[in-house]
């Protein structure tokens, strides 16, 4: 039998195809992009300089029956107080992402890689911005007194049953309440929502009440996966929820002083000794109003990049300079699973 000279093979005795084209499919897989939900869901301030942003809090006015034939502006008692207060929103430290690419790489590759870079820069961005922002929603909400002012309201934390399980009934009460609560606090109606993580999402799905025609029409539909309110919220879902009720994340933050003072505090500590959860608790779901949460942006998300000689490549930057804080903690209402009775306000 005679002997081919095998094309693809090298130095004649080794693998048959080893020199032979690997055909290139024309698709660069990427990582899956996160969504991102809360961009459009709170305040959101632009500034042309400085350090910080003010948003003024400012109280209810009183009312007082009147005794014919006295004034109401000298007798004592008639004028309302109305209290003011502020808010202070720093702009943290520009935060970053970057890349660097060698050329010699570049022109090795035969496949682009700088519009993926790019688009992977800017996700990364966008998780930190949601992850900081939905922090905030947690924290505030275990604000049990508003100290914008005095007389002013706090958060909203409602605990679900942690024996058992946490069931998709449970945390649909739990909502409910949290709803009972924004109302009597005189949250608006308009512009709620409702960010729980994918678990949760699934465990709703399948609540029978929120997707029944009858009761509910054209809110959702479990063969398509979705549902879109619930008491009047709008639904979202978010992988970006903290996953552990005490987490730290301020390390560089800070434009300059100690965190509240002079800087934004991303640090969230809800331990046994402090918030009364036991250790099997977990966060299901995050409500609140747009006017819950804000941002000062001073920079917006740009992209930059350069060919440095010296270093023979090219460096892509992402970049923004921006900061979160709470404007309203009336505004926001936390679901955690814990033990106790099924449904319970813990904050005034």
């Amino acid at each position: 039998m005679a002997m081919p000279n095998h094309l693809g093979q090298i130095n004649a005795t080794g693998e048959d195809y080893a020199l032979f084209l690997k055909k290139w499919s024309g698709e660069i897989l990427t990582t899956f992009e996160e969504a991102n939900v809360m961009a459009p869901l709170h305040m959101v301030r632009s500034i042309d300089s400085g350090k910080s942003a003010q948003f003024p809090v400012i109280g209810t006015a009183s009312t007082k029956y009147h005794t014919p034939g006295d004034s109401v502006i000298d007798t004592a008692g008639y004028l309302s107080t109305i209290r003011h207060g502020e808010r202070l929103i720093f702009v943290d430290k520009m935060l970053t992402s970057s890349v660097f690419v060698a050329r010699v790489d570049e022109v090795i590759n035969h496949y682009d890689v700088r519009s993926v870079y790019s688009t992977e820069l800017g996700r990364a961005m966008a998780k930190k911005y949601d992850e900081q922002l939905l922090l905030l929603a947690v924290k505030g909400s275990f604000t049990a007194a508003d100290v914008a002012f005095t007389g002013a309201k706090g958060g909203n934390v409602i605990r679900t049953s942690a024996s058992g399980g946490t069931t998709a009934q449970d945390i649909l009460n739990a909502i409910r309440v949290c709803m009972q609560e924004l109302d009597e606090k005189d949250v608006p109606k308009e512009d709620r929502a409702i960010v729980v993580k994918p678990e949760t999402f699934y465990k709703l799905i399948a609540q029978k009440d929120l997707i029944d025609r009858d009761i509910s029409p054209d809110n959702g539909s479990i063969g398509m996966g979705t549902l879109y309110s619930a008491w009047g919220g709008r639904i979202y879902v978010s992988n970006h929820l903290p996953g552990d009720l005490n987490y730290t994340d301020v390390t560089n933050v800070h434009t300059g002083g100690t965190a509240g003072s002079n800087g934004n505090d991303y640090t969230v500590n809800l331990t046994s000794s402090n918030a009364g959860l036991t250790s099997n608790a977990g966060l299901q779901a995050v409500v609140f109003h747009k006017s819950a949460l804000g941002t000062v942006n001073l920079m917006s998300l740009g992209m930059e990049s350069e060919y440095q000689v010296e270093r023979q490549g090219s460096l892509f930057v992402s970049k923004y300079a921006l900061g979160h804080g709470v404007l309203r903690p009336e505004a926001l209402c936390s679901v955690i699973t814990s033990a106790g009775s099924l449904v319970t306000a813990t904050a005034s």
